[in-house]
């Protein structure tokens, strides 16, 4: 197991306090522990909304396109 010290600056200090409080964890180690843990899960769920989106708006132009085409006839 290791051991980290993290020297941070008073806009850091208040970064970690503002997530503690959000997390509702005791401690600031909890805090960063349940920060690191829910950061892969929060950027993967970020790609699959963001390839949704996308997908989205490709189906929405070809929709907007087909009408426009059926307009046009």
């Amino acid at each position: 197991m290791g051991h980290y010290t993290i020297r941070t600056n008073r806009d850091e200090d208040n970064a970690i306090r503002k997530a503690q409080e959000h997390i509702g964890a005791a401690s600031a180690r909890k805090a960063f522990m349940t920060a690191f843990t829910e950061y892969q899960h929060n950027r993967d769920e970020i790609l699959r909304l963001r390839l949704a989106l996308t997908a989205s708006v490709r189906q929405f132009r070809a929709s907007m396109n087909a009408m426009f085409d059926l307009a046009d006839e």
